[in-house]
């Protein structure tokens, strides 16, 4: 959980609610990606253009690539031991280009290396925001900025296809790996789209919440969380929702649930091992962190403390269910 104006990063265990540490100097951070077991690292990105690297235990930072400005998602693919993350464009200035960075952790104290970069043929300056992985290694992204889905083959490091989003806004998206489905939310007009994540065919369009910052997908329960109300400096922020759609077959999704948190409450979090589904709650004054969680099987109960809560980890193994978050 980061705090924007003071530059860092806490640690919190979300076991009792406490924070345990707390990272400084980072300006900006947009992700954080836990890697356990023989990794034991955690890295961060931030739109100042690093990827910092801390080691798991201490918290020590090891590693700082310096990069474009623009560093957003990180997505970890255990397949090919690969870390991708967008980069560079709009925010990088003088017609930048869009790229995925691409970074090869290494286990233990070795030190990691940035292999490589795709560049993304965005027609104007754009911004990469979420990032997922198909099978045999294609690699999805979403540009906020020019609303495309891009389609990469990751072994050739070429694009396949892209297609543009139905609306404006399309920063967040989640994927059902097994019956090959994307789900993507966008701002203008407020909706949650199924694609087709290999054809790019739409599927089906439902309603969200306005300014929807947060897309998640529980193969388990076969349902996709939702949150919006995030808040961009407007006077009144957009009221807050979390909206819980039901896969009923690849092809048919309901909204079955509609949960009010409050206005400002955008960013959320699904940590499956828990069974928690976490979500952002602004407040005016900020005293102490603050979330809302609730247990994705009774998604009316409101369980552990309440905190502003932001975007999380991926971690590859439970160790001791310490979760870093990154507040955008």
């Amino acid at each position: 959980m980061a705090t924007v104006t003071n530059d860092t990063l806490e640690v919190v265990d979300l076991t009792n609610g406490k924070v345990i540490n707390r990272l400084a100097g980072i300006k900006d951070a947009q992700d954080a990606l836990f890697l356990g077991g023989d990794f034991n690292k955690l890295y961060v990105s931030s739109l100042d253009g690093h990827v910092r690297v801390f080691q798991g235990d201490t918290f020590r930072l090891v590693q700082d690539f310096k990069v474009e400005a623009g560093p957003n998602r990180l997505f970890y693919d255990p397949a090919t031991n690969l870390i991708y993350f967008g980069y560079g464009g709009q925010m990088a200035g003088n017609n930048a280009p869009v790229r995925v960075g691409i970074l090869q952790p290494k286990r233990g104290v070795g030190n990691d290396q940035l292999v490589g970069a795709i560049v993304v043929p965005t027609p104007l300056p754009g911004h990469l925001a979420e990032i997922a992985m198909d099978d045999n290694g294609i690699l999805l992204v979403c540009d906020s900025l020019v609303d495309l889905i891009f389609q990469f083959d990751t072994q050739k490091r070429e694009l396949i296809k892209s297609w543009r989003a139905r609306g404006d806004g399309a920063a967040d998206m989640a994927l059902d790996r097994i019956r090959h489905r994307l789900f993507v939310g966008t701002r203008i007009p407020p909706e949650m789209t199924v694609y087709d994540s290999l054809s790019g065919k739409e599927i089906q369009s439902l309603p969200a919440p306005e300014t929807m910052d947060g897309v998640y997908y529980d193969a388990n329960l076969k349902r996709i969380y939702m949150t919006g109300g995030r808040w961009y400096g407007t006077p009144e922020a957009s009221p807050g929702w979390i909206y819980v759609y039901q896969q009923k077959d690849p092809d048919r999704y309901d909204v079955i649930s509609k949960i009010k948190t409050r206005p400002g409450s955008g960013t959320s979090l699904l940590v499956p091992h828990l069974t928690n589904f976490m979500s952002h709650l602004r407040q005016s004054v900020i005293r102490r962190p603050r979330y809302w969680s609730s247990n994705p099987r009774n998604e009316n109960s409101f369980v552990g403390p309440t905190a502003n809560f932001i975007r999380g980890v991926q971690s590859m193994a439970a160790v001791k269910w310490t979760l870093a978050l990154a507040l955008i």
